[in-house]
């Protein structure tokens, strides 16, 4: 990629560089003879930066004796490392034709005694006021002053390193009080010619590379959250280092990592007794400062964070995690492969490892269901409709279906059996069964099977990605049993509970809602096929519990339940919705479940309260074992915090099937022979300091957009907080050679119709949607991550479980219509 020019004013070392002209015009500025001028040389960009006007890079550092000393010494001894440090003698001015340059004077150091101020605190807070606390061109850098018993030296960031505070300061300076003669140190104009002759090519070449990939955001900021502002924010541009005027020219992802907010320095070994947040008094910090000091015996790092951001025991996890990674690279073999390095440290592990500790297979045999076919010993298979080639492939010999249904079977279909009100399932069907007059078999045995906690109870289907392909997930009657009780658990259901059985049979969600509502001795409301009214039928019922999908809650209001008690929001999707949290969580025990049909029920769970630490965590595993990995080597986890592909250890595997490819079995090292296999779901998410597991979204949602990767469904976290969304899905689709994302939306108004799937809205319903919708996808998004299309659709189809079937969309989408 071709570089742009970049105008530089010409570089100036030394007094010889700089004609009579500029010289009268920069003694001018620093309102001193020209002949106190001892040398002048070129700014680093560095520096250049932090003298922008709308900056406050003063730094207050307040030396307090343990008692009190006579001032005329510490003074004297000021002026003299003062007087050998050209450091701290410097000024800086901005001159026609050669930029910002560096002024030496001979000036000799004057302590101000007489601040007028007893007290510190008054003196610092009124100068911190003062004009001369600001850049001024021409001005002094360094200052001291004297009040009471404290020392104060105020030091402006762009002649502040750590040699002119841990050395100079700290320890030149008690060097030179007590006697001895001043420490020569190197001049600052060494570094600064390094910096200015680094060869342009060269360092083009080393920084081009380095930001291929998206910008690193760690950690996550939460959507409450209102960071400090940027550099860039408070400078009206980017900020330049080596520059990063020139890095930022190489990419897009470059531009915006050069609006970092973390600020790594690293040091050389120094007199350090104290940790550096105890010496400075800054005006201004990032939201994350990592200090690197070389030791002599290793590295050690302080930390400085804004805690509304990183609390203390998350950012003690982040420098465990990243000692173990500078370990592993100085550690291993250099011809390791990155991806064969386990990513997670010791101290995350036994955390992770203490959050799964419930292991499901211990569990004996106990009574499963009360239905016939488990009690019965027989495996369920619910279907949705008749499948020959679904039922073929579980080896289902026998039918149950209704009245209503049993026209849709076909008539050469054996061993049918019919439930209705004239019928009594009595018994099981066994392949040498005698048949009945009626067509039926019945068992010659009269005694029901008795089963184990490895016989298997049910096969249900999960969609691995919105509707490619159905697998068959097969669930024992211990894990059945294991995963309802934790479920039952959680959601704290007692006897008197009264849950609503509102998701269709073929769901895992329905085994909660039946088996979970007897196992907690609690009663099962379910309403008729054409119920339309949820809510009236809530009230009908007196039921007091429900577990409905987010897009269903969104239609109904507290005040049309007033006897519901609990509600959980469960469903595929890979983000929790917050505004169901702010009407919800005050008037019924709230709960979000992450639905993964790969778990057999709901993979999560977690309780919505008042302010959350992780509003986007929806909750820990409950019934199964979820652990985020590493999507390169499923073998090892993913780091604390990082983002990772979730994978299950849930049913007790999925059922073998001709023609068809089996799905991707991820084993985990240390996997007992207890334990069950584990599957990958293709969900990425990460785990939050407390267990809990934030999902990110799918893998096959993530792209690349203008040089950045993004997540669909992170653009539609935003979409769903507008007041007029109920529902909404981004897809991306291939317009004129150019990537582009389109949205499909529901609208929140009750009076409009919510029927049809994928029934567009007439155009002036959908018009002024579009506009508010776009309005709020801006004010919440960067311009390239708002959709350029948006179509307003009655209804979104959906697959198992409850997840918006993406690919039904897509289809949709391409319809010469649209």
């Amino acid at each position: 990629m071709k570089m742009p020019a970049t105008s530089r004013p010409s570089t100036i070392m030394s007094l010889a560089d700089v004609d009579e002209v500029a010289l009268s015009a920069i003694a001018e500025a620093c309102r001193i003879p020209k002949n106190r001028i001892q040398d002048i040389y070129s700014c680093t960009p560095l520096q250049s930066s932090m003298i922008a006007k709308s900056r406050n890079e003063m730094f207050h550092f307040v030396l307090s004796p343990a008692r009190p000393v006579d001032p005329d010494p510490f003074c004297d001894a000021l002026r003299q490392v003062v007087a050998h440090n050209e450091i701290l003698r410097t000024r800086i001015v901005n001159c026609a034709g050669l930029g910002d340059v560096n002024v030496v004077t001979d000036e000799e150091h004057v302590t101000n005694r007489n601040t007028g101020f007893d007290n510190i605190e008054v003196y610092l807070r009124e100068d911190d006021d003062a004009p001369h606390h600001n850049f001024d061109t021409g001005g002094l850098l360094f200052r001291s002053a004297y009040v009471g018993h404290h020392a104060v030296l105020t030091l402006h960031h762009s002649v502040m390193d750590y040699w002119s505070i841990d050395k100079l300061i700290q320890l030149d300076l008690s060097v030179v009080y007590a006697g001895e003669p001043p420490i020569k140190r190197p001049p600052f104009k060494e570094f600064a010619r390094y910096c200015l002759e680094i060869e342009e090519d060269a360092a083009r070449a080393f920084w081009m590379p380095r930001f291929k990939a998206a910008p690193a955001i760690f950690p996550e900021p939460r959507s409450s959250q209102s960071a400090k502002p940027c550099v860039s924010e408070k400078t009206h541009g980017i900020e330049v280092q080596y520059g990063l005027v020139n890095i930022s020219a190489l990419s897009e992802p470059a531009r915006a990592a050069a609006g970092f907010q973390t600020l790594i320095n690293i040091r050389p070994a120094v007199f350090s007794g104290k940790e550096p947040g105890d010496t400075a008094n800054g005006n201004h910090v990032k939201l994350r400062m990592l200090i690197f000091s070389i030791m002599e015996d290793g590295i050690t790092v302080w930390a400085r964070t804004d805690s509304a951001v990183i609390s203390d025991g998350h950012l003690d996890r982040i420098l465990n995690q990243f000692e173990h990674t500078l370990r592993l690279l100085t550690e291993v073999p250099l011809q390791t492969r990155l991806a064969d390095l386990p990513l997670l440290d010791a101290h995350a592990r036994v955390d992770i490892s203490d959050w799964n500790r419930f292991l499901f297979e211990k569990s004996l045999s106990a009574i499963v269901a009360l239905l016939g076919l488990l009690k019965a010993g027989g495996i369920c298979v619910p279907i949705e409709k008749y499948d020959e080639v679904l039922l073929s492939s579980v080896g289902a010999e026998l039918l149950v279906t209704s009245s209503a249904s049993y026209a849709h079977v076909p008539s050469l279909r054996p061993n049918v059996f019919v439930v209705g009100p004239d019928f009594v399932l009595r018994a099981v069907v066994e392949k040498d069964s005698e048949p009945l007059p009626d067509g039926h078999t019945a068992t010659t045995q009269t005694e029901a099977m008795k089963s184990t906690a490895q016989d298997l109870a049910y096969i249900f289907f999960t969609s691995e990605d919105s509707g490619v392909r159905q697998t068959p997930v097969m669930l024992s009657h211990g894990h059945l049993v294991s995963a309802l009780t934790w479920h039952v658990d959680r959601f704290d259901w007692q006897p008197d509970c009264r849950i609503v059985q509102s998701s269709s049979f073929v769901s895992s969600q329905s085994l909660l809602e039946i088996l979970g509502s007897l196992i907690a001795g609690g009663c099962i409301c379910m309403p008729c096929v054409d119920e339309v009214n949820l809510p009236a039928f809530i009230t009908s019922a007196r039921a007091n519990g429900a577990v409905l999908p987010p897009s269903v809650i969104r239609t109904m209001s507290p005040s049309d339940v007033p006897g519901l008690r609990f509600l959980a929001s469960v469903g595929g999707e890979a983000f929790p919705d917050d505004r169901l949290g702010d009407t919800w969580a005050g008037e019924v025990r709230l709960f979000r479940g992450w639905a993964l049909g790969e778990a057999s029920m709901l993979m999560t769970v977690g309780e919505v309260v008042p302010n959350p630490r992780y509003a986007d965590s929806m909750g820990k595993p409950v019934g199964c074992l979820a652990w985020v990995t590493n999507p390169d080597n499923t073998n090892d986890l993913a780091p604390l915090g990082g983002v990772g592909e979730v994978v299950i250890e849930g049913g007790s595997g999925v059922l073998g099937r001709a023609n068809v490819s089996p799905p991707a079995w991820a084993p985990l090292r240390n996997n007992s022979a207890t334990r069950g296999p584990y599957f990958r779901t293709g969900m990425l998410a990460k785990n939050n300091p407390d267990g809990s597991v934030s999902p990110v979204g799918r893998m096959s949602n993530r792209l690349k957009l203008g040089g950045q990767m993004i997540q669909l469904e992170q653009i539609e976290r935003v979409l769903v907080r507008c007041s007029q969304l109920r529902d909404a899905v981004v897809v991306a689709r291939i317009a004129a050679g150019r990537t582009q994302l389109v949205a499909v939306v529901c609208l929140a108004d009750p009076r409009l119709p919510s029927c049809k799937v994928l029934g567009e809205l007439p155009e002036q319903d959908a018009r002024a949607a579009c506009q508010a919708v776009s309005a709020w996808a801006l004010s919440g998004l960067s311009p390239a991550l708002v959709p350029t299309v948006i179509h307003v659709v009655e209804e979104l189809p959906r697959s198992l479980p409850h997840r918006v079937d993406r690919l039904a969309v897509r289809e949709w989408l391409r319809q010469p219509h649209n």
